[in-house]
């Protein structure tokens, strides 16, 4: 589990002058409740004024620590950028300290098959043996930008023919987090339930592609969304 904090060498560059950083990011969408809302002005964010552009190690190797390091710099009024092609995340990844962040996906993020360290190191929920990849919550924060999470499902599907009790992380974990938006992605081939979402509020979800394809005999089990 990531807890430890690396140096800013961990991602690419911190930039704190809002005029340069904001040339290469997408703007943030405007989304809006519809046809239904809650009866109030869902909160607009204000614009971040710094911005962690997070570098890919590639070849194959792990990115959870400079994302959350990442995180951590640009925390209270800043965008975390992933804008490399691919991203690893081989550790459970705790973002629920995040105040007023935009967290930019570009690329693809792909967790680990790992079975044997998911199946004990991804965060557990009582309500019916629920557990996550990584976990996202705080206040007043929006994840978008046309980018891929991947749960690379099909290694959990495939093992439940010898283990039908496998308990399958969920893809994106929405907790505690109290105002944002989640737009613009694609989520693919979730272990178990795309999203999990507990204990939060004004929040929108929208123009999200959800997408669970077996490539063998054994079916996708469970990749449903839970709210």
């Amino acid at each position: 589990m990531i807890g430890t904090i690396f140096g800013l060498s961990a991602f690419s560059v911190l930039c704190v002058a809002a005029s340069s950083c904001a040339s290469s990011l997408p703007p943030r969408p405007t989304v809006v409740p519809f046809p239904y809302n809650h009866g109030k002005p869902h909160a607009i964010s204000p614009p971040r004024t710094k911005t962690c552009y997070v570098h890919a190690f590639g070849n194959g190797q792990d990115d959870s620590q400079s994302i959350y390091s990442a995180a951590k710099a640009c925390n209270n009024g800043g965008t975390i950028a992933l804008q490399d092609p691919q991203y690893i995340i081989g550790k459970a990844l705790d973002l629920t300290f995040l105040r007023s962040v935009d967290l930019v996906i570009q690329g693809q993020i792909n967790f680990t098959p790992d079975i044997a360290y998911w199946t004990g190191a991804s965060f557990k929920y009582a309500y019916q043996s629920a557990s996550l990849f990584w976990q996202i919550g705080g206040v007043d924060v929006n994840i978008y930008g046309g980018g891929v999470i991947n749960g690379n499902g099909q290694v959990w599907w495939d093992r439940m023919v010898t283990n039908s009790s496998l308990a399958r992380p969920i893809l994106v974990g929405i907790i505690g987090l109290q105002g944002g938006t989640i737009s613009n992605l694609t989520l693919s081939n979730p272990p178990n339930w795309f999203h999990f979402v507990a204990n939060s509020s004004d929040l929108i979800f929208d123009k999200m592609s959800m997408i669970a394809l077996s490539n063998d005999t054994n079916a996708a089990k469970n990749s449903g969304e839970f709210t």
